[in-house]
């Protein structure tokens, strides 16, 4: 079930009822039953909302799934790989974890009260953003909307940014920015909005951008390398050169991203490099590939 659409699904006990014609609906029998999903593998499935309270799924591969705002209250995970997955506002009180991966998993305001955590490994989970970011003692927003004055000026007014490591989560709005020249490696962009933003020549290098959206966005010359692009939402988006002089290109740099499940729908990725990047699952209909770098398949 790798990639399977499960929105909404309702794993839950269930009841067995047979028609009367003067009582309606009898109750037959009452299934303490759950959902039972042991073992089974459903890398990447979209499971968002889901009802899977009491539901067993012991050493089932949850790796990327989206889980977010399931209700897993009571479930049995005992030893599933979780990793990667988004859990955000799921409900797994009282759910058993043990000797659960749930590396680099989004826990962000998830209930977790009552579960069993034992042996879990919750290395480089994501957790609630911050209320509020600063960088030397200036917000965060104060310093983007500096960068965008320098863009809209020509660097006339304002100063570019150059980022540590930061969480953006906590930026209210960043689809549409202009943030040519952005340089702001390994930051945390998780499900964000970037629609119709400008990012040409950005460094976004190793950057967390599971989920971000990043429709018609312009990412020309953007370096993307290392990032985390599972199931970025990249329709329409321009991957493609970017001219910096008559004759002079940088081309979009996505060397070992990851782009599991992502959406790259009607994108131009005109010369970008792709070179041991994971793209399973990843779409590419409709997509500008011309001259674009990928690994050649060995034995080819």
């Amino acid at each position: 079930m790798s990639g399977a659409d499960l929105r909404g699904c309702d794993l839950r006990e269930g009841r067995t009822a047979l028609h009367d014609a003067r009582q309606g609906l009898k109750l037959l029998k009452h299934g303490k039953r759950p959902g039972e999903l042991d073992y089974a593998v459903l890398h990447g499935a979209d499971l968002s909302g889901a009802r899977m309270a009491g539901t067993s799924a012991r050493a089932a591969d949850f790796t990327d799934a989206c889980l977010a705002g399931a209700s897993l209250r009571g479930a049995k995970l005992g030893k599933a790989v979780l990793d990667g997955a988004d859990l955000s506002k799921a409900d797994i009180a009282q759910a058993d974890l043990s000797g659960a991966s749930l590396k680099r998993a989004n826990l962000a305001e998830a209930e977790l009260t009552g579960a069993r955590l034992t042996d879990a490994d919750l290395s480089d989970v994501l957790r609630e953003p911050p209320t509020v970011v600063y960088i030397d003692d200036e917000p965060l927003e104060d310093i983007l909307a500096q960068h965008e004055r320098w863009r809209l000026t020509d660097g006339r007014e304002g100063r570019p940014a150059r980022l540590p490591p930061v969480d953006f989560r906590v930026v209210r709005q960043l689809n549409g920015r202009k943030l040519t020249a952005l340089v702001a490696p390994q930051a945390v962009m998780f499900g964000i909005n970037l629609e119709g933003a400008e990012l040409q020549g950005c460094d976004l290098s190793g950057a967390d951008l599971r989920g971000a959206r990043l429709k018609d966005a312009d990412l020309r010359g953007a370096r993307l390398t290392g990032a985390r692009m599972t199931r970025a939402d990249l329709r329409g988006a321009n991957l493609g050169p970017l001219c910096i002089a008559e004759g002079r290109f940088i081309r979009a740099d996505l060397i070992r991203a990851v782009l599991r499940h992502a959406d790259l729908r009607g994108a131009v990725a005109h010369r970008a490099r792709f070179l041991e990047a994971d793209t399973a699952h990843a779409r590419f209909d409709g997509a500008d590939l011309r001259d674009a770098e990928f690994d050649v398949p060995s034995g080819s």
